[in-house]
């Protein structure tokens, strides 16, 4: 590996071990340190002292310094510092980039990894495979998921998980459901069935969807994220009551906190099929509404024409304090205008 600024050596050369007392002052530090300050200031003892050569200091460094400055450019610096970065540096690579604005940056690092002679592991692939999600580059996915096979990775739940989710990204569902399919029930969990119905979705496949969420229902006792994205397929397709047999199975009978996430799926559901009158029932029954309640509700008044309610609506959210979004000013908007009321 070629590094663009080699750590300086120093004089006393010592050997440390990852349960050397030495590192814990250190580590301690890190772990209670809250001012970017004292960060540099820990940086630059390492460095000095030689401790940053070992990879167990050098790993908690790195995780470090972008829990501190949030700048990723700053922690690629580091990195590249790191004479033989260990898997646990590759993947926090891997995964800040991967949850950048710039995803690509996760494709480099891994072809640097490999290009060292570094095997990703378990935790490695669903970075990297979420990179490839968000680039749509089907083609490198492929070629990692020949490599999972290789790695005998093909049984472990978390990457086939993301292998779903970067098939269906890319749009290759018949390829994501191919996965799942070969995934056995003993070894998916609700994350398999969530993907594979987020994948469905994703690509307008809304009965789909809902034929695995019913499949689901048989096996095993969905969560949240489940219920919503079935919650979604109903709005979608207009289905009024599938999505209330849904909603009085799974919310009423078997006790779903209505929280704002559920909320909002239920109000927007209810919205889409016609039923603003059930999409308030759900709004007042929800504890705390942030703007995503607000603005379904509001939605949903707009959807049947009922635009005097939904600028009601909107006043009475501003009188809460609640601060509209981009989606709510649309809405308004809309409202507004058939009212002749813009002014």
């Amino acid at each position: 590996m070629r590094f663009p600024c080699p750590i300086p050596k120093t004089h006393h050369k010592r050997t440390f071990s990852t349960r050397n007392n030495n590192f814990a002052p250190i580590l301690d530090l890190l772990e209670n340190g809250t001012h970017p300050n004292h960060f540099n200031q820990i940086l630059c003892h390492t460095i000095v002292t030689g401790q940053f050569s070992d990879p167990f200091v050098s790993s908690k460094i790195l995780f470090h310094s972008f829990s501190h400055n949030f700048d990723l450019a700053f922690s690629r610096t580091i990195f590249f510092q790191i004479q033989n970065p260990n898997i646990f540096a590759w993947n926090f690579m891997l995964r800040a980039y991967c949850y950048s604005s710039s995803p690509e940056g996760a494709i480099s690092i891994y072809n640097l990894m490999r290009q060292n002679n570094v095997l990703p592991d378990n935790y490695t692939f669903p970075f990297i495979l979420k990179a490839c999600g968000r680039l749509s580059s089907s083609t490198k996915g492929q070629e990692l998921h020949s490599l999972t096979f290789i790695l005998g990775l093909e049984l472990n739940v978390f990457v086939q998980n993301a292998l779903i989710s970067m098939y269906s990204l890319c749009g290759s569902v018949l390829t994501a459901r191919r996965v799942f399919d070969e995934l056995p029930l003993v070894a998916s969990d609700a994350v398999t069935w969530n993907s594979m119905m987020s994948g469905y979705i994703e690509n307008d496949l809304w009965i789909e969807s809902l034929k695995l969420f019913k499949e689901f229902l048989r096996s095993s006792m969905p969560n949240e994220i489940t219920l919503v994205s079935a919650l979604t397929a109903c709005g979608r397709l207009g289905y009024f009551g599938l999505g209330r047999v849904f909603h009085g199975l799974l919310v009423v009978c078997k006790g779903f906190d209505l929280d704002v996430f559920l909320g909002s799926s239920l109000i927007d559901m209810y919205g889409k099929c016609g039923h603003p009158e059930d999409a308030r029932n759900v709004f007042d029954r929800i504890p705390e509404r942030n703007v995503v309640c607000w603005t379904s509700m509001i939605g949903s008044y707009c959807r049947s024409d009922m635009f005097k309610e939904a600028i009601d609506l909107f006043r009475e959210m501003q009188f809460n304090g609640v601060e509209a979004d981009s989606p709510t000013v649309a809405c308004i908007i809309s409202a507004c205008g058939h009212m002749g009321a813009l002014d």
